[in-house]
C-alpha cells in the first residue's frame, strides 16, 4: 500500500477533533482509501482493547497512604476553619467593643458575651466567656484612660 498524506488526520477524525466541513470530508475519504481505513479501524481495536482491559485493584498500602493523606487534609482544613473562626471572633469582638466606645455604653461586657457565643458552634465554655470577660474589662479600662 502506498502511503496517504491524509493518514495524520485519521486520530483527529476518530477523536472528532476535526471541523465539520473536514470531518465530512474525512469520512468521504476513508470510504475510498484502505490505508487510512485501516488506521481507522487500528485506533477502534485500540480503544475497544483499552476498554475491555480490566481494572487493576490498589495494594493495601496505597490504600493506606491515600487514607493517610485524606486525614492530613481533613486536619488541615480544621485547622484552618478554627484559625479563620477565631480571626472573626477577633474582629467582632474589636468592632463590638469600637460600637460601644463609640456610643458611649457603660458595661462593654454585654457585647463581648454576644460576640463570643456567636461566633461560637455551641455554648463555649465558662473559661472562654472569662477570658472574654477579662479582656473587655481590659480595653474598658484602656480606653477611659486607666491602666489594666
Amino acid at each position: 500500500m502506498m502511503p496517504c498524506d491524509h493518514t495524520q488526520l485519521v486520530a483527529a477524525f476518530y477523536d472528532g477533533e476535526l471541523a465539520p466541513d473536514q470531518a465530512r470530508e474525512m469520512a468521504i475519504h476513508i470510504e475510498s482509501c484502505p490505508v487510512c481505513l485501516q488506521e481507522l479501524r487500528s485506533l477502534q481495536r485500540l480503544s475497544q482493547s483499552i476498554a475491555a482491559a480490566p481494572l487493576g485493584q490498589p495494594s493495601g498500602i496505597t490504600l493506606a497512604r491515600l487514607a493517610s493523606a485524606r486525614r492530613r487534609q481533613e486536619r488541615g482544613i480544621r485547622r484552618l476553619a478554627g484559625a479563620l473562626t477565631a480571626a472573626a471572633v477577633v474582629l467582632l469582638a474589636v468592632s463590638v467593643w469600637n460600637n460601644q466606645r463609640a456610643a458611649d455604653l457603660s458595661s462593654p461586657l454585654v457585647g463581648l458575651d454576644v460576640v463570643v457565643v456567636a461566633a461560637a458552634d455551641e455554648e463555649p465554655p465558662p473559661q472562654t466567656l472569662a477570658v472574654a470577660r477579662w479582656m473587655a474589662s481590659d480595653l474598658a479600662l484602656a480606653s477611659a484612660g486607666g491602666r489594666p
